[in-house]
C-alpha cells in the first residue's frame, strides 16, 4: 500500500493553487484601491462642504477669502477648518496648526475620528501662490502602506484656494472623482 503523494501529485496540486492565487490577487489588489478611490472622495466632499461654509460665514472670513480675517488681521484658516470638520466627523484632540508639520507619515495636523490623518492644513495663504495644498492618509497610519504616488498609495491631496475653490492634483486623485 502506498502511503503520500507522487511528485506529480505535488506539481498539479502546485500548478492549481498558484493559477487561484494568480487569479485572485489582482482581484483583492484592486478592491484596495477602490477602497482609497471611495475614502478620498468622502474626504474631498468633506473639504467641499468645510471650506464651502468658510466662505459664506463672513463673520469669520468677511471679505469672503480665506487667506485672513479682516477684522481681526489673524490668519486662522486651520484653526477654523479643524473645528468645522469636527462638526462633521469629529476630531480626536491633536491640535497642530503652527507649520510645523513633520514630514509624512509623521504628526499630522490632526485626525478625524473616521481614522483619516489630515497634514499641510496652514493657517496662512502665503508664498505667492493663493492656494494651500492639504494631504489625507484616506485609511489612517495602522492600516495601508502609508505612502503616497506609489501602486497603492494611500496618501492624497486637495488643493484649497483662497477664492474657496477645491481642485484635485492630476493624478490618481482626478481620476477618483471623475470615475
Amino acid at each position: 500500500m502506498k502511503k503520500g503523494f507522487s511528485l506529480a501529485e505535488l506539481m498539479i496540486a502546485m500548478v492549481v493553487a498558484g493559477t487561484i492565487a494568480a487569479l485572485t490577487i489582482p482581484v483583492l489588489m484592486g478592491g484596495v484601491q477602490n477602497n482609497y478611490d471611495v475614502l478620498y472622495k468622502a474626504a474631498f466632499r468633506t473639504v467641499e462642504q468645510v471650506v464651502h461654509e468658510q466662505t459664506n460665514d463672513l463673520s469669520e472670513f468677511p471679505n469672503g477669502l480665506l487667506d485672513n480675517d479682516v477684522v481681526s488681521g489673524n490668519n486662522h484658516f486651520c484653526q477654523d477648518f479643524r473645528t468645522r470638520i469636527n462638526t462633521l466627523d469629529g476630531v480626536a484632540n491633536l491640535a497642530n496648526c503652527d507649520g510645523t508639520n513633520s514630514a509624512i507619515p509623521g504628526s499630522p495636523n490632526f485626525v478625524t475620528t473616521n481614522g483619516m490623518r489630515w497634514y499641510g492644513v496652514e493657517d496662512a495663504f502665503t508664498g505667492g501662490t493663493p492656494s494651500i495644498t492639504i494631504s489625507v492618509d484616506v485609511d489612517g497610519a495602522s492600516r495601508g502602506p502609508n505612502t503616497r504616488g506609489a501602486a497603492n498609495s494611500d496618501i492624497f491631496d486637495i488643493i484649497i484656494f483662497e477664492t474657496g475653490r477645491i481642485t484635485a492634483p492630476a493624478g490618481a486623485e482626478t481620476t477618483f472623482l471623475t470615475q
